[in-house]
């Protein structure tokens, strides 16, 4: 493995990085980068594209991409907060969302096309942003207490969808609403989902949705959201997988894989 990515919005430290801790756990050698990847729920997808764009310039053959997040203590000191006699409608406006948060774990290993005997190929990626947004969705830094708007959040994330998309049928081949079989997004709420596939034109049917079981559970979502769907036999052999999502900040990313 030449390459160990981290990009949990949850963590152990602020320092070390939760990559050089599962380095050490593996005892992966001295010649192997480690370092975390933090940008809210799109930092797997961010993850993939670096140790794809790793591979494919030739400087490592493998990499491994971890994520593990746990809701917990977020959710003790919110509904700690929601059932305070001080709490009001803004209160639990503004909070509400951190209650649909989930917990789980996750790793993927990717290999160099060129060494690896199957597998799926990355076509591309394209990633927008839109920094206005910055403050409406907010973690505290001790993981306690995450703050939203989640109205202006669904609009202003699917306005930033569109444009997103709309770049992606110009870079990445065969990017299209026609094109695409299967769609493992981040998930939010279906709510959220339905109004993106719905911008874009997107047959909601190709969704593959799992929060109904996991919750949100940040940036671990897409990669499970991929492998339940080739358990229950929605995603198979052959299939043009699409990776959506966007996250706070705003940023947008999508990618396709050739399955």
């Amino acid at each position: 493995i030449g390459c160990i990515v981290n990009t949990s919005v949850c963590r152990d430290y602020i320092e070390p990085s939760v990559a050089c801790l599962v380095h050490g756990n593996l005892q992966l050698p001295s010649s192997c980068l480690n370092f975390d990847v933090s940008n809210a729920c799109l930092g797997f997808v961010n993850g993939i594209h670096i140790i794809d764009a790793l591979m494919k310039t030739k400087q490592i053959k493998y990499g491994l991409i971890v994520n593990g997040e746990c809701s917990g203590h977020s959710l003790e000191s919110t509904l700690k907060l929601m059932t305070s006699p001080e709490a009001d409608l803004d209160t639990f406006r503004e909070n509400f969302a951190t209650l649909t948060l989930g917990s789980g774990a996750v790793a993927m290993l990717l290999a160099r096309e060129d060494v690896a005997k199957e597998g799926h190929i990355v076509r591309g990626a394209v990633s927008r942003a839109d920094t206005r947004y910055n403050r409406i969705c907010v973690g505290e830094i001790d993981q306690s207490q995450m703050r939203s708007d989640p109205q202006t959040m669904l609009k202003a994330g699917v306005e930033l969808c569109i444009e997103t998309w709309k770049d992606a049928t110009e870079v990445i081949p065969g990017w299209s609403s026609q094109g695409i079989d299967v769609v493992a997004p981040h998930q939010v709420s279906i709510k959220h989902t339905q109004a993106m596939c719905d911008a874009v034109g997107l047959d909601m049917a190709k969704v593959f949705l799992s929060i109904q079981t996991t919750g949100n559970i940040g940036p671990a979502g897409v990669p499970v959201s991929m492998l339940m769907a080739e358990e229950q036999g929605r995603l198979k052999r052959g299939d043009y997988l699409a990776l959506l999502g966007v996250g706070s900040g705003l940023n947008c990313m999508v990618m396709g894989v050739d399955w």
